[in-house]
Order: C-alpha cells, then sequence, then structure tokens
C-alpha cells in the first residue's frame, strides 16, 4: 500500500500497479490529449494515443471501490471513444460535462476555437 498524502511522479503503469485493488473511491484524471502541445502529449498516431489510453484505463479500473467513481479530462473527440470503452468494461456512465472554458481567441484558422473542455464522469455501479 502507498503512503497517503504524498506526491508521486512515476509512470502511471508503475504507480497504478502499486495501488491496492478495490481501494479507490474517487480518481479524477486529467491524461495526455494527443495534441503535439509536449512531448508527454504527442504519439505518433491516434492507434497509439488510444492503445496507451486504453491500457492505463485497464490498470487504473480495477483500483476502484464498486463505490468508486471517475473523472477523465479529455477533448471532445477523444472522450467519444474513451466513453465507448468505459462502457464495454462496464462502467456506468453518469454525465457528459462541458466546461466552459472561454478565456481568449485561439490562433487557429482552420478550426473553430476550443472554448470547452469535456470530463466524462463514471461509476461502478
Amino acid at each position: 500500500m502507498l503512503p497517503i498524502n504524498e506526491i508521486y511522479n512515476k509512470d502511471v503503469f508503475e504507480f497504478l500497479n502499486e495501488i491496492d485493488r478495490a481501494s479507490v473511491d474517487l480518481a479524477v484524471v486529467d491524461p495526455p490529449y494527443n495534441m503535439g502541445k509536449a512531448d508527454w502529449d504527442t504519439f505518433p498516431s491516434n492507434l497509439e494515443f488510444f492503445t496507451f489510453t486504453y491500457n492505463w484505463l485497464d490498470s487504473l479500473i480495477p483500483t476502484l471501490k464498486s463505490t468508486g467513481s471517475l473523472y477523465v479530462f479529455n477533448t471532445p473527440y477523444n472522450s467519444a471513444f474513451i466513453l465507448q470503452y468505459l462502457i464495454k468494461k462496464g462502467m456506468v456512465f453518469q454525465n457528459w460535462i462541458t466546461w466552459d472554458k472561454r478565456d481568449g481567441f485561439n490562433a487557429s484558422i482552420r478550426r473553430y476555437t476550443h472554448g470547452q473542455e469535456t470530463i466524462l464522469f463514471f461509476t461502478r455501479l
């Protein structure tokens, strides 16, 4: 069992393997979005991004208590795939939360500005 009230800087899979199964009440996860804004957020393809994402979800789900909750932040596009995956894994969809984050304009000339962020809310039961 990991000591509580500590900050850990570890690989996600190493960290999740150290957490006792069925011991987590709440997981709030803000993972990579594959937007290419930093090395840790850049994947060679969508396939590799979703493979990584599904692998950490598979490692996280067993750590949740039967009454546990999960919030996952991501882009609307990625969240559509994550939502379907979590439903297939037996998680119970509770809500698609849209966080209004308008704080100015972006420099995009091909798309509308990203003035929101998606948060998926799931429970085990």
